[in-house]
């Protein structure tokens, strides 16, 4: 197994001596004493870990890590430093530092930690997520932009959170960092609109705050953030958040994908793509209530193939499957998306029309008649054609149940059938019509 390489970047060679000592036996070792020199051997060599003392013979270690960026070299940088205290930790995290390490207390043990912080970067593949921060201080989104290079995401940055909103919701991100305090419009504003689309259900919010204010936090929560983290926070702390949310947002939409198609086969005819007659009839049954509550009206329409077992003795059972298809297809072309069209049952049809006056469905019969008989399909050197015939009631207050309404659209599918076919008979408001 190839060993693990680190670079150690500091102008005490003595310090570099020891470090070398502990690790050796460990990890391949490269030792620079200059920005110069590291910069130019990474732009050509990679390496695992960069351990840095703070001074450098022609900088500092900040320096150092501005260059690493300018360059587009993202490694991890463990900072050492006699003395943690003369360092902010805020500057040194907004340069992209690792963690920083006080050079008098390392010892063996360090190798434990610079193995899971290696870990941690190998697996670190975050290219087909998609990150949005979202942060009026440009030092704090500088930071987060350099912790989200280092994730190979997609990833975009907003000073001003409108102008995220106007994004929405057409922008489909993964996670979104939010901080709560801004002046333009904080972070639980922000997070009460995304919440408010269903197609961001599933985004993970990550609240950054200045103060672990338990009253704040429940607030977030409630509202619908998933997360949160104290500033100043460390890159590895902001990597890990980052990793565990986009963890849970894929398992989220997996059991999402799966729900669905747990559904679409509980409620989907298998042959057309077309609801089931179950589903259907439990959609008829929303349609009564509704009108018995509202009025809001509605018709149900059963249409049936003629001469459909001719078709199959003639051509076989595989083309009939085509024509259902093809009929299938040409009623969601020709019929509104609010419209509700199932299989009922063989080469029967039942479809529901809500919110249409009864004036108006002549006119949408007539259509479908006509684009039904325009249709050609294709078999060798033959062009099948077929015709339907269709009955087709509007709910009135004389009907009470589910059964009572299909029977009523049976009836007018039997006069058409006995009519000569072809052609539909409707009950609008107790009065019959025919349509050729």
């Amino acid at each position: 197994m190839m060993m693990k390489k680190i670079l150690i970047a500091d102008a005490s060679k003595v310090s570099r001596i020891l470090l070398e000592n502990i690790l050796s036996d460990h990890f391949e070792i490269i030792q620079f004493s200059s920005i110069a020199e590291t910069i130019n051997y990474l732009k050509n060599n990679s390496v695992d870990l960069l351990i840095c003392g703070f001074e450098l013979t022609d900088g500092n270690a900040f320096k150092l890590a501005e260059l690493l960026k300018v360059n587009d070299i993202f490694i991890p940088i463990l900072l050492i430093t006699s003395d943690p205290k003369t360092i902010s930790k805020y500057d040194a995290y907004t340069f992209g530092i690792f963690d920083i390490l006080e050079r008098d207390k390392i010892d063996e043990s360090i190798i434990e930690d610079i193995n899971e912080i290696i870990e941690l970067y190998s697996n670190i593949d975050l290219s087909n997520s998609f990150i949005v921060a979202i942060d009026d201080s440009k030092t704090q989104l500088y930071f987060i932009e350099n912790v989200l290079k280092q994730t190979k995401s997609k990833y975009i940055l907003f000073e001003n959170p409108r102008e995220f909103i106007e994004t929405l919701p057409h922008s489909k991100p993964d996670i979104c960092i939010l901080d709560v305090y801004m002046d333009e419009l904080d972070g639980i504003e922000v997070t009460k609109i995304i919440r408010k689309y269903k197609e961001l259900k599933n985004t993970r919010i990550i609240i950054q705050t200045s103060a672990r204010e338990n009253s704040l936090l429940r607030t977030l929560m409630i509202i619908g953030a998933d997360d949160y983290i104290i500033k100043p926070y460390s890159t590895e702390e902001l990597l890990l958040k980052i990793i565990n949310n986009i963890k849970v947002k894929k398992i989220n939409d997996e059991l999402d994908k799966i729900n669905k198609e747990l559904f679409e086969k509980a409620t989907t005819d298998p042959l057309t793509g077309l609801y089931n007659r179950r589903f259907i009839i439990e959609q008829l049954n929303i349609l009564i209530s509704n009108y018995k509550r509202y009025l809001v009206p509605f018709a149900v329409m059963i249409l049936d193939i003629d001469h459909f077992k001719r078709i199959n003795d003639t051509y076989g059972h595989d083309i009939g499957d085509e024509i259902l298809i093809n009929l299938s297809k040409i009623l969601k072309e020709t019929l509104r998306k609010t419209d509700i069209i199932g299989r009922f049952g063989g080469e029967e049809f039942l479809c529901l029309i809500p919110n249409t006056p009864s004036e108006n469905l002549p006119i949408i019969i007539s259509k479908l008649l006509n684009n039904i008989r325009k249709f050609k399909y294709k078999y060798e050197e033959d062009e099948i054609t077929f015709t339907i015939s269709i009955g087709c009631c509007n709910f009135t207050k004389k009907y009470k149940t589910d059964n009572e309404i299909i029977k009523c659209a049976d009836d007018m599918l039997y006069k058409a059938k006995n009519n000569g076919r072809n052609q539909a008979f409707l009950l609008l408001d107790g009065s019959e019509l025919n349509i050729k």
